[in-house]
């Protein structure tokens, strides 16, 4: 059976990743690994700038975020997707992370 031209399953795109980093060199270094291996990256600087690209332009596959950010952090960002039921299943990693209680902050917010 064929599939309708407008139809779309993982095979015909690339996994959209949502980076968040308010440090722009992280974001374009992570962008410069992830793009040549045929992933659609969509960058963010900040949590409130990530909420908005994700109402936009719909869920992404994955995000990978920082934790302190400007305006709002990843803990926020975290939360806000997660109660959210279009985002509430898309997976987030924490980058940057370098203490426990980090690590247990995240696991509360999600």
């Amino acid at each position: 059976m064929e599939r309708p031209a407008t139809s779309r399953t993982m095979e015909d795109r690339s996994a959209r990743v949502l980076m968040v980093d308010d440090h722009p060199k992280n974001a374009e270094l992570l962008e410069a690994y992830l793009v040549p291996e045929g992933y659609d990256v969509i960058t963010a600087y900040d949590g409130v700038e990530a909420l908005g690209k994700v109402e936009q332009e719909g869920p992404p596959d994955i995000v990978l975020q920082d934790v302190m950010m400007s305006r709002m952090d990843g803990y926020e960002v975290c939360q806000k997707m997660k109660e959210d039921e279009a985002t509430q299943f898309v997976p987030i990693v924490i980058v940057g992370m370098d203490e426990l209680t980090d690590t247990r902050a995240c696991l509360d917010a999600a």
